[in-house]
């Protein structure tokens, strides 16, 4: 790992040659401006594809996987944190649904005014084997988010701020027309008058959907997404758009107006909301928004008049902001320490509630919420606690002019809560999906089921059971968390308990409980009965050399990489003989796919035991595969669906003809390709041995 000394040094080494004055010009930038050398650095790392540094990595000294995720990870979190900003100070909300509706509809329009740019196609650095005209969306929203990520990493948000000024503008001149979905659009055409239709194009890793809407008068719109509901929706606003008219869809929310402080609150409550605004430097016309961070909707709904006289509302929208400015701050602090190591992989995550919850504590948040009585008497959730927090920390945010972080130069009692927001490093992936990743690793499939509910609408309880299931046992254990107060803390529970033992398999503990030795055993005889299965398939392909010529050929099967497949019908992997010219054109677009195979069929033998060389190029075989005086010729075929073409020259055809019985044929099959590049990821291996094309 590579350390850079400074934060002045962030994205300053010229990683890539650009085409400096064209880039400026798209930002909006003079040359002349005294920040233009260094956006012009941050951009040459910006515009870099994971293809390109993929094929580049000895002259992309400063460019990791890593860095360019950073990049992507900040710029998302800026870019939705904007959305949210600029949303709210638009116009009045009377909840947070309405908010939050228009804020996914911005996102689904930034994906299209991102696509339709072709400067920004002009300026992305690919690989080889990528071709600029047909750059997918997700390939392009990805680069604009690390264009924009790499803008506010070196300090020039007001440029990032006009590169999207164009796009706001217009999508809030028409905000309430595209957010026109569902009840909107049945106030123009009544539900039983619409006729839908979808269609679903593109490979599996860049799947687009567009949905029809007709009615009887002929009148048709088809909306566009990466999702089917996304493009129902897009329908739905372009059908309002064309025939419909904002008095008869929704009401045009109230212009903003900043509250008034509250009439009805305590002298020692004002007292403390006014230490929270001068501590942050802000002005007392901001007190009235302060104190709207801390009133509950149980209040708000009790004390309607006061409500309505101080122009207040409950805390939601405001959360709804905060949420945004909080993930923004930890995403900017854990990207600036990945800039300044440039490791090569990195996991931002969303930052987590729990944290969230122990930066209000640590305020004292808890004690100044105003509760209704019916909610005081059952008393002070976590849940509401965070929603206090991130009402508040939108509330300053606002009140200091929306600055570039929120969470420096704090006041002294709220340095415990800076850092727990903004702590430099990414927090430990979820119990969920951490044990995503050891299922996958020792071949279990997981499921989620939600198997008690109780209590009251306003109180509910949740108990989730994880059912899991061994492809090679062919059985399945549960297990079930305690009883919680939300599906996903109820999830997460059942989670921890099996990624606790799973952990503890090799030195198991005193004192676990009857599911938690059950479950052991379970876990125990899978790992025992994988590790049978994998080395009495080696063993059968060491002993499969001495059978006659006339021995039909066997099968063994693994796990795959990423998920349990039980029974899978596999196709004879056909053979035909090929002049190695043959295999241009098309066949370059395989190689990432070739690069997986061999990767995992090299795993697989290193695994039970065998020294693997890569033989391609000195002998007429992809690899070598030896243990002691055994040697295995191993033939690597690649592919999408299970019914491969198994593809030959002349003189591979001969040599594994010749070593027959001593061959193998690897088909690694249903690989899929990471979005974005040319790498490869899952897959599932079959053997075939002894093998003759």
């Amino acid at each position: 790992m590579r350390q850079v000394t400074s934060d002045e040094d962030l994205l300053q080494v010229m990683a890539t040659a650009i085409d400096v004055p064209a880039i400026l010009a798209y930002l909006g930038v003079k040359p002349s401006d005294p920040r233009a050398e260094r956006m012009a650095r941050a951009m040459s790392t910006a515009f870099v594809h994971d293809s390109y540094l993929h094929e580049n990595r000895p002259i992309l000294l400063h460019v990791t996987p890593g860095v360019l995720r950073a990049l992507e990870a900040v710029g998302k979190a800026w870019v939705g944190r904007e959305f949210a900003i600029r949303l709210y100070l638009d116009r009045r909300y009377d909840g947070p649904g309405r908010i939050s509706q228009l804020h996914g509809s911005a996102w689904r329009r930034f994906e299209s005014w991102v696509c339709a740019s072709v400067d920004l196609r002009s300026f992305i650095h690919l690989g080889q084997g990528e071709s600029r005209s047909i750059v997918s969306p997700q390939v392009m929203t990805r680069m604009m988010s690390q264009v924009v990520g790499a803008l506010v990493s070196v300090g020039v948000d007001d440029v990032a701020r006009n590169l999207l000024r164009g796009f706001l503008d217009s999508f809030l001149d028409e905000a309430e027309a595209n957010a026109g979905l569902g009840v909107d659009l049945t106030t123009i055409l009544p539900a039983d008058e619409q006729s839908w239709s979808y269609t679903k194009e593109g490979p599996d890793h860049d799947t687009r959907f567009a949905a029809t809407l007709a009615d009887a008068k002929g009148r048709s719109v088809t909306g566009t997404a990466r999702s089917k509901k996304s493009a129902r929706a897009a329908a739905a606003g372009e059908f309002i758009r064309r025939h419909g008219s904002l008095s008869n869809v929704a009401r045009k929310a109230d212009n903003y107006r900043l509250p008034k402080e509250l009439d009805m609150a305590t002298f020692s409550w004002q007292r403390r909301v006014a230490e929270v605004v001068d501590g942050f430097g802000t002005g007392a016309e901001w007190r009235g928004l302060v104190e709207q961070a801390f009133v509950h909707s149980s209040w708000a709904y009790e004390n309607k008049v006061s409500i309505e006289r101080t122009w207040q509302q409950d805390n939601r929208v405001l959360a709804f902001v905060g949420s945004h400015i909080v993930q923004y701050e930890y995403t900017r602090a854990v990207g600036r320490t990945v800039l300044r190591e440039l490791p090569e992989a990195v996991h931002i995550a969303t930052q987590s509630g729990e944290a969230i919850g122990e930066a209000a504590l640590s305020l004292g948040i808890g004690d100044m919420l105003m509760l209704g009585r019916g909610q005081r008497a059952q008393g002070v959730e976590r849940a509401m606690v965070v929603d206090a927090f991130q009402a508040l920390v939108a509330a300053l945010y606002v009140a200091k002019g929306a600055p570039s972080e929120l969470f420096v130069d704090l006041p002294e009692e709220w340095q415990l809560s800076g850092s727990l927001m903004a702590p430099g490093v990414s927090r430990e992936k979820d119990a969920r999906t951490a044990l995503q990743g050891r299922c996958a690793a020792v071949g279990f499939d997981a499921e989620y089921v939600i198997v008690d509910e109780s209590g009251p609408d306003h109180n509910r309880f949740y108990v989730a059971e994880l059912r899991l299931t061994s492809g090679v046992l062919e059985e399945t254990v549960a297990v079930r968390g305690r009883r919680l107060r939300n599906v996903k803390a109820a999830r997460d529970d059942a989670a921890r308990i099996v990624l606790r033992r799973l952990e503890l398999v090799d030195e198991p503990e005193g004192g676990a409980s009857q599911q938690e030795q059950m479950l052991d055993r379970f876990v125990a005889a899978h790992l025992a009965s994988t590790r049978r299965s994998r080395f009495s398939s080696a063993h059968v392909a060491r002993t499969a050399a001495k059978a006659p010529a006339t021995s039909a050929p066997r099968r063994a099967a693994v796990p795959a990489l990423n998920r349990v497949v039980s029974k899978a019908t596999v196709a004879h992997p056909r053979a035909r003989s090929s002049r190695p010219s043959d295999q241009s054109g098309p066949a370059k677009r395989l190689d990432g796919y070739a690069k997986h195979a061999v990767d995992v069929v090299r795993a697989y033998y290193e695994n039970a035991g065998y020294r693997v060389e890569f033989a391609a190029g000195v002998e007429s075989c992809n690899l070598d595969v030896r243990c002691g005086d055994e040697r295995l010729n191993v033939k690597v075929q690649a592919g999408e669906v299970r019914d491969v073409e198994v593809v030959l020259t002349d003189g591979e055809a001969e040599h594994f003809r010749n070593c027959y019985p001593n061959t193998v044929l690897a088909v690694v099959h249903s690989i899929r390709l990471v979005a974005g590049s040319s790498a490869a990821t899952g897959g599932v291996l079959e053997l075939t041995f002894p093998w003759q094309p």
